[in-house]
């Protein structure tokens, strides 16, 4: 004679409060319960958190005029771009060029308005790297280790910056 298989399935949740199976059985008139492998609870995942991705905007990979810092230096600089209608906090986001450590430099607690930039150093300094001005590629990975955006591009001549939109 064959039991009475009752699933419960409390979104998720086993009898202990743990994630697993629940299952019991009935045991029939004659006393004989048959074994019955566990149902996995059924679940509604879990929604992912809204990331927005922090944009590279444009780069200037051999600034001699463009820009020159207190010191009278010419570093290589980039901008980051909140291209979204809400605030980025940008904190815990990885820059790098080298796609083997993403987490190159990793930008400290701040926040972007919607279409706000951060001009950012490539000096060696401020982002621990600087840019090749005979091409390479640049990478903002967010705090999660997901890659946001990556700009890889040609041979930049003295002054020469590449950009994405026109402000």
């Amino acid at each position: 004679m064959i039991g009475v298989l009752w699933v419960a399935v409390l979104s998720g949740c086993g009898p202990d409060g743990d994630t697993g199976a629940v299952s019991t059985t009935s045991p029939p008139p004659d006393g004989d319960a048959e074994t019955v492998e566990a149902v996995p609870a059924v679940s509604e995942p879990e929604p992912e958190p809204v990331v927005h991705p922090l944009q590279i905007n444009e780069i200037c990979a051999s600034n001699r005029d463009v820009l020159v810092d207190e010191a009278g230096n010419s570093p290589d600089w980039f901008e980051l771009r909140n291209p979204h209608d809400v605030t980025l906090e940008f904190g815990g986001f990885g820059l790098s060029d080298d796609t083997d450590d993403p987490f190159a430099w990793v930008l400290p607690d701040g926040e972007l308005g919607p279409g706000e930039v951060l001009l950012a150093l490539a000096d060696g300094v401020e982002a621990p790297f600087k840019l090749a001005a005979l091409g390479e590629t640049l990478v903002v990975t967010g705090p999660d280790g997901r890659e946001h955006d990556r700009v890889t591009w040609p041979r930049l001549y003295s002054d020469q910056s590449l950009g994405r939109s026109v402000e």
